[in-house]
């Protein structure tokens, strides 16, 4: 039983590893990309000001800037198709990311061995252990 347990383990980790569309989603380098470029977009959507008609962009920031802002959608930023895209990218790569750790977070929660895993940390010899004849209650009262 535990060795199919491995067995599948090990092929769903080959699987992934060898796509490279998976790697690619599961990257934080991908998260923290995203939402430094969301953030930067989400600046420029708050200073520029948003559905105004094209003349006023024109007149507002001049006629390369009023010409372009509308032209790549700045104008009503958090409503255009790239944004979007980004927004829709980052959810897939949190849920890739979260697919991709889940395995080990469970192991964590939900250990199969019931002991405590830091107590392998202590060496013996850091243990005292003595032998007595009397009674618990006796030896708490030495102290």
């Amino acid at each position: 039983m535990m060795v199919k347990t491995l067995t599948n383990i090990n092929r769903k980790n080959k699987l992934t590893q060898n796509n490279p569309i998976w790697l690619f989603f599961s990257s934080v380098k991908l998260s923290v990309f995203l939402l430094l470029t969301l953030a930067g977009v989400s600046v420029f959507g708050t200073f520029i000001p948003q559905e105004q008609s094209f003349e006023f962009y024109r007149q507002t920031f001049g006629e390369l800037w009023g010409t372009i802002i509308p032209l790549i959608g700045l104008d009503d930023c958090y409503h255009s198709t790239w944004y979007r895209l980004l927004m829709g990218l980052l959810c897939l790569n949190i849920i890739v990311c979260s697919v991709e750790r889940l395995q080990a977070t469970w192991r964590i929660i939900f250990p199969k061995d019931k002991t405590i895993a830091g107590l392998s940390r202590f060496r013996k010899d850091d243990r005292i252990s003595f032998n007595t004849k009397n009674s618990m209650d006796h030896v708490r009262d030495i102290e």
